[in-house]
């Protein structure tokens, strides 16, 4: 048995007898199912983990993921990965862990309806608002009274023609998260209200409104309000421009977080790290800080002597995201309690290293010099079974992000990647022909 076969030993056990509804679904199940497969097996998930989440992405995920592509532009052009995805309707992350702990992985995914993109559903709520219903009904521990109220807020306000024809798109996003050790799927929600007089009144007043509406009117404000001033006075924090997504946990009340999204044009270490210490009012230990600029740099490809106050090159390509150009990204984690909020760090891979594999190995050896986890290289693993090796070293695609954040005095790094559906529509249209042409040779049957 090659290592592919043990990677995906369930996946194929599995789909030897589910059923499978039409073409559009068969396609989804044999190019996103592998792919989960493979990230639960390197994960090290227990086997039961693996079997439960299968079955939940194939009957409750599977069916919303839309039509098949036919040709490398999507019909209706998902947020997934925004800025740096195709319009596939599924992501996927790897958080790596801290150190003596496993990755666990999650899976971000925007419905699709027969009402997508229509006149009906310009805003493509109805399938989101669906899947989280059957959500909220299949798994314990859901509660989606916080969505419920913040979508209020945060709608997009489509109330002309003019503004339908310019701003109609996705709105809601959808993250499942399969902890290795839970008994259910944690989710949250990503709104985004896209018109830009609703973007510029979040902050200010319609986040607050939202947030008293959900906790009650007697909540804390207090991380919120030091977000708003940290923007508002601090020269770094001044540079900063909401893109409009906010995102909520689809948990009890008490124990729900609110994430508030910023993009900014300053690529220097040093707004890097003003941001992440909010100006010095979260300081961070400076061995903590100098790991940040280590991956940073590694990412780059820069010497550790690249000064940190200078601007870091981006490649000048025409797919730059107008929203973020330079594909540096933040969100701050607002929990009412908090006096300060905790914050992280996105860098886009296609404007900050030179491969898909350049930037897997330079996070996977920072983890190694570190010795964080048991197997970082098990992340490549993954890289591997997704595209041809060839293609990791020579393209940019495949990975979105890698987040960063400061968690018990390490760097906690998750990386956000992509199935491609449309970007590399032609391979994956014959790399899905060659594997059934393979299986059915391997068929005891022929």
């Amino acid at each position: 048995m090659s290592y592919s076969d043990t990677q995906l030993q369930i996946f194929n056990a599995l789909s030897r007898f589910l059923p499978i509804q039409d073409d559009h679904q068969a396609f989804w199940w044999k190019l996103t199912g592998p792919h989960i497969a493979r990230m639960m097996h390197e994960a090290e998930y227990p086997v039961h983990r693996q079997v439960e989440y299968l079955l939940f992405h194939r009957f409750a995920v599977i069916p919303r993921l839309g039509p098949q592509p036919t040709t490398a532009m999507p019909r209706f052009k998902s947020r997934v990965a925004a800025g740096a995805g195709d319009g596939t309707p599924i992501g996927y992350s790897w958080r790596w862990g801290l150190a003596g702990s496993n990755p666990y992985i999650r899976n971000y995914v925007e419905p699709l309806g027969s009402l997508t993109g229509t006149p009906a559903d310009p805003s493509n709520e109805a399938a989101t608002k669906e899947l989280l219903w059957e959500c909220g009904r299949l798994l314990p521990g859901i509660d989606l009274s916080m969505f419920w109220k913040f979508a209020s807020h945060l709608r997009p306000n489509l109330v002309d023609e003019a503004t339908r024809e310019k701003f109609a798109g996705s709105s809601l996003l959808v993250g499942l998260e399969m902890r290795p050790e839970s008994n259910t799927v944690d989710i949250k929600t990503y709104m985004y209200p896209r018109v830009p007089s609703q973007v510029d009144e979040l902050l200010h007043s319609t986040v607050p409104k939202a947030m008293r509406d959900a906790y009650g009117t007697d909540v804390s404000l207090d991380s919120l309000n030091a977000v708003s001033d940290f923007m508002r006075t601090d020269p770094d924090g001044s540079q900063l421009v909401p893109p409009g997504t906010t995102a909520i946990d689809c948990c009890r009340p008490k124990d729900a977080r609110v994430k508030f999204y910023v993009v900014s044009r300053n690529t220097s270490f040093d707004h890097i790290a003003a941001i992440m210490t909010l100006g010095g009012r979260k300081p961070a230990p400076p061995g903590l800080i100098r790991q940040l600029r280590e991956l940073w740099y590694a990412l780059k490809g820069l010497d550790f002597d690249f000064p940190t106050s200078d601007q870091l090159p981006v490649p000048d390509e025409g797919a730059a995201s107008a929203t973020n150009p330079n594909g540096l990204s933040f969100y701050f984690d607002i929990q009412p309690g908090h006096a300060l909020p905790d914050v992280k760090a996105y860098f886009d891979v296609s404007k900050h290293s030179k491969s898909d594999m350049a930037a897997a190995e330079a996070v996977v050896s920072f983890l190694e010099r570190h010795g964080r986890g048991p197997n970082p290289r098990a992340y490549i693993n993954v890289l591997q079974g997704m595209v041809p090796v060839e293609e990791l070293q020579t393209r940019r695609g495949v990975q979105a992000f890698f987040s960063v954040a400061f968690k018990k005095g390490e760097i906690d790094i998750t990386s956000y990647f992509i199935p491609q559906a449309y970007r590399r529509f032609a391979e994956i249209k014959a790399e899905l022909n060659e594997d059934t042409v393979v299986r059915q040779r391997r068929s005891r049957f022929e």
